[in-house]
Formats: structure tokens, C-alpha cells, sequence
């Protein structure tokens, strides 16, 4: 019996010996868990919320100041994207390696992250997280973490709208989804005023691409479009087709309608959604005159400046995608004046009524110029409910292309091209507005079109590119 009870003994002792050894080891090296909860939408740019969950007593840097690097967020290969994660702005404390308080992640947060899609079936997805854990005394080398998870791809919705471009005072071209090969031989040219699309050949009487304009894409239908406030009627009288330059492309064909309401030439918008049945019948305008005080002016600025703060670490995380050292991003003498804190703000605001609530919904275009450079950059949607600003989405995707040897000028971000503009916003019953943006790249051009939701703006599958 006393040896049964000493076998006894000794195996509660190794038990609680295990555990303890556990216990010591995740103090010794406590870590950040991270998982992703796939729920992307449809697009050409999935969603995803990844909750990270930082250990009690710990706090992740969340910009990088002195010896501190701020944490950052990545898909990993084969996805990518090019729009940074939208991260929440955290409280400022104070940490080891740091002068002065610095904003730091603890406890539970979300942050939504893009991925570049073109998804079909049930893939998976991988991120990666790199991040230094502090406590009061000291912090971390510095970590990664990874995590993945399946998800499903959801059916775009479907959508009868397509784009519309002005043309002229009377004349827009609809853009259809249909695809012809370009026309290579001579036409007639029509050159619209809106920049985000080519000249448009005009598609002859004999030509085999006349035979794709039937049903609601045939000469002589009626179309309604609409711009912010206004909604117009419209008559199909040409066809023709957007003319590249690259060879081999396929182009979309183009109606080309024209507008017999004199208030369309007082329009000022470039850029419409076009449908055979009308968007519906609010035609009420969405821009607000928002009017700032002093202290909500300054508030906003420090909104701007924080979420700066804590999304560039991202743009300056290791490329997956590359491994040879010489080629990761760099940080230059404007890094530093502009993470210092030496950089001049400039932004752009707009507001508009975009969702049910009516609150304010501003689309802010910033940049930091610093050195006669400016190639930090940050578009943000923000939500002010008449005190403050809450952030909803964010893109700092021009911080990276700034830093592209092809396209650096030094001033980049600054232009508003290259960084976002928002070419109308359009009404819809259900209180949530759609909202047309255009972007210059590299060497290509592209108009999409966003319907505002809880969290910012989300793709419709309404779009349109040009170039190679």
C-alpha cells in the first residue's frame, strides 16, 4: 500500500512539476495570438477581420519611435494587397525604448485587413503579424506570428448599373461589360472630357461588334443617369468601343447616349452611374457644407496624424514576395523628419450623407511634407457624429507606390490622382450611397464604384481599367 501511495506521489509531483513548467515558460515567453474571421466580400478586394489578442499586463507598439518598431499586418503569399490594413487608433502610453509616450495595442483589437481577390472555391488565407510585446521593465525581441483559415467566396451580387463618363455638355458614354478586340484599323475618334478613359472608336454600321449591341445595349434605349442630386434621361444613339494601346487587349464596348436635359450641362460631375430602370427616386444631393470649429479642426488633425502613425510601420514590413535584402523597403532621411513628428500636414476633406444614420461621412486625402518631398500619403473615411471622428477605412496604398523607383518623384502622394479621388456619390433607397472613385497607376487607369456599408466603402463589381 505505502508503495502504491509513494507511486502515487511521485506522479502528482512530475504532474504539478509539467505544469508548473508550462506556467514559468508562458510567462517567460508570452506571445500575441492572432486568428482570422473570413467573412470577405464580394470584389476584387476580400476583407478580412483578424483579432489579435495581447497577453495581460503587455502592450504592442503600435508606431515606431526611438528604439520601438510598430507593429504591422500582411497577407502572405499567393495573396497580396495594396491597400493597407485599417488599424484602430490605440491609447498613447508610456514604454522601454521610447523618450516619450508612444501609441500601443493591449488587450483584445480588430484589424481589418484587404487582400487583393480574384477568388473562386474555398481558399485559404495567411497572414502574418510582426510585433514587439512590452511590459514596463523591458520589450521583446522582435516576433512574428502567423495564422490562416478557409473561407468561402461569396457570389458577387448582382448589379444592373454600369459606369457612365461625360462625353461632352450633351453626350455620355456608357461603358457595358461586354468585351470586343480592340479596333485596330481607322475610325472616327471621339474624345471624352472625362480623364479616366480613352478616346472611344466609333463602332461602323458594317463592323461585327454592331452585332453585340441588342436587347437593353441597343441604339435608340432609354437609360437614366444619375449623378449626386440630379437623375437625367438618356437615348442610345452610337455604339463604339474604348480604344487601348496595348496589343492583344480586348476593350469594353461603349454606348454612347445623349442627354437632352439642359441641366446637364450644368452639372459639373464627369463620371455617372448609368441604368435601364432608374437607381430610384432620391435625387436629393448628398454634399454637407460641414462647418469645424478651432477644436474639432484640431481634433481631426490628430486623428489624421495617429492613424498615420500606426499604418505606415506596414508599408516599411519585409516583401514576402522578395528575398533579396537590397530590395526591401527602406526608410530615407523624409521618413524620419515625417515619424518624427517634422513633417507638414495637408489634406483634402469632403462630406457627404452616405448612410442611414446621416452622420457625416468625410473623405479625407492627407499627405506629410517634409524637405520639399511628400511621399507619405493616407486616404481615410471617417464618421462624425458631431463631436468627434471615428475612423472607418483607411488606404495608405500611395505610400507604397511613392516608394516604386519607376514612379518616384519625391512628390507623389501628394497628387490626388495617384492617391484616390472621389468622382460623385449617388443616392440610393436604401440609405446607403455608392460612391465613384478613380485612381491613376503605373500605367493604367481605372474607375470603380464602392457602396458605403457599416465599415467604409465595399466594391460592387461595378469597375473599369485601362492600360497595360
Amino acid at each position: 500500500m505505502s508503495g502504491l501511495l509513494w507511486t502515487w506521489r511521485i506522479g502528482l509531483c512530475v504532474v504539478f512539476a509539467v505544469c508548473l513548467a508550462r506556467m514559468v515558460a508562458a510567462q517567460i515567453s508570452p506571445r500575441v495570438e492572432l486568428t482570422i474571421e473570413p467573412a470577405p466580400s464580394g470584389g476584387d478586394t476580400a476583407w478580412f477581420d483578424v483579432r489579435l489578442q495581447i497577453p495581460a499586463g503587455y502592450s504592442v507598439p503600435a508606431q515606431s519611435r526611438g528604439a520601438l518598431k510598430g507593429a504591422w499586418l500582411q497577407p502572405l503569399p499567393p495573396w497580396f494587397s495594396k491597400q493597407l490594413p485599417t488599424y484602430p487608433i490605440p491609447s498613447e502610453v508610456r514604454l522601454p525604448g521610447s523618450d516619450r509616450p508612444v501609441l500601443a495595442y493591449s488587450g483584445t483589437l480588430v484589424v481589418r485587413m484587404p487582400v487583393d481577390a480574384g477568388l473562386t472555391g474555398v481558399p485559404e488565407v495567411k497572414v502574418r503579424l510582426g510585433y514587439e510585446l512590452c511590459d514596463s521593465r523591458a520589450c521583446s525581441r522582435f516576433a512574428t506570428a502567423e495564422a490562416k483559415a478557409k473561407f468561402a467566396v461569396p457570389a458577387k451580387p448582382a448589379n444592373h448599373d454600369l459606369l457612365a463618363y461625360r462625353i461632352d455638355s450633351q453626350r455620355v458614354a456608357i461603358v457595358t461589360g461586354k468585351l470586343f478586340p480592340v479596333i485596330r484599323e481607322p475610325a472616327e475618334l471621339v474624345r471624352p472630357l472625362a480623364q479616366f478613359i480613352p478616346e472611344l472608336k466609333i463602332v461602323s454600321e458594317t463592323h461585327r461588334a454592331r452585332s453585340a449591341f441588342i436587347g437593353d445595349l441597343a441604339m435608340g434605349a432609354h437609360w437614366t443617369i444619375s449623378s449626386n442630386g440630379a437623375r437625367f434621361a438618356a437615348v442610345a444613339e452610337q455604339s463604339a468601343i474604348a480604344s487601348y494601346t496595348c496589343e492583344g487587349d480586348e476593350a469594353p464596348l461603349v454606348i454612347i447616349a445623349r442627354v437632352p436635359d439642359r441641366q446637364f450641362a450644368n452639372d459639373r460631375a464627369k463620371y455617372f452611374l448609368a441604368s435601364r430602370t432608374g437607381i430610384g427616386t432620391n435625387s436629393q444631393s448628398l454634399s454637407i457644407d460641414l462647418m469645424l470649429d478651432d477644436a474639432q479642426r484640431l481634433e481631426l488633425e490628430d486623428v489624421i496624424n495617429k492613424q498615420m502613425r500606426i499604418t505606415v510601420p506596414t508599408a516599411f514590413a519585409p516583401n514576402p514576395y522578395n528575398h533579396d535584402p537590397s530590395q526591401q523597403p527602406r526608410e530615407t532621411e523624409y521618413d524620419r523628419l515625417v515619424h518624427q513628428g517634422q513633417g507638414k500636414l495637408v489634406y483634402h476633406l469632403e462630406a457627404f450623407k452616405l448612410a442611414p444614420d446621416e452622420d457625416p461621412r468625410l473623405y479625407v486625402r492627407a499627405y506629410w511634407t517634409a524637405d520639399s518631398q511628400a511621399e507619405t500619403g493616407l486616404t481615410l473615411w471617417m464618421r462624425f457624429d458631431g463631436r468627434h471622428f471615428e475612423v472607418e477605412q483607411t488606404d495608405a496604398g500611395i505610400t507604397r507606390f511613392a516608394r516604386i523607383e519607376l514612379v518616384r518623384t519625391g512628390t507623389i502622394a501628394s497628387r490626388a490622382d495617384y492617391a484616390g479621388m472621389l468622382l460623385n456619390v449617388v443616392a440610393a433607397d436604401d440609405g446607403w450611397a455608392c460612391i465613384i472613385m478613380g485612381q491613376q497607376g503605373y500605367e493604367s487607369q481605372r474607375v470603380w464604384v464602392y457602396k458605403y456599408s457599416p465599415t467604409g466603402p465595399r466594391e460592387t463589381g461595378i469597375a473599369y481599367r485601362f492600360g497595360c
